[in-house]
């Protein structure tokens, strides 16, 4: 059996399936698009110093402020509540971003239990089981 010369096989099938491959890629990304929860547990951008932590999450905050077309929500859990009470020094980027439409969660329960009911002053109170809903309702999920 003699191997087939290259000019034996069928480009239009090649292009055709890769033009469909690419269009499915395409969908998806539209269909994800929007749909992406950024879940934050911390007031604080990765760990080490405290410091550090601090000045990255204002730096990542101030960049998501121009990065709204990407986000649909955002949920604050744990100290990450913090973020958007009174006092925060991130409160105005997370005002920006509320007001070019992204939605801020942040957990009721957090926020009780760290004595700051009546202090949040962006976004909204959120219970687990809204949490839960819109995690398990979201295309992409992003936390740290």
């Amino acid at each position: 059996m003699q191997p087939k010369a290259r000019s034996q096989f069928p480009l239009e099938n090649h292009n055709k399936d890769l033009l469909e491959k690419i269009q499915q890629d395409l969908d998806v990304i539209n269909a994800i698009e929007g749909s992406i929860v950024l879940l934050l547990s911390s007031n604080l951008f990765g760990q080490g110093d405290n410091k550090v932590g601090n000045l990255l999450m204002e730096e990542f905050s101030h960049t998501l402020c121009h990065k709204t077309e990407m986000i649909n929500t955002i949920i604050l859990i744990n100290s990450a509540v913090f973020l958007a009470t009174e006092g925060s020094e991130m409160e105005p980027f997370f005002k920006i971003m509320e007001e070019q439409g992204i939605e801020i969660l942040c957990s009721d329960s957090c926020l009780s239990y760290y004595g700051l009911q009546g202090r949040l002053r962006v976004g909204r109170e959120a219970s687990i089981y809204t949490i839960s809903s819109k995690l398990l309702q979201a295309g992409w999920v992003i936390s740290f």
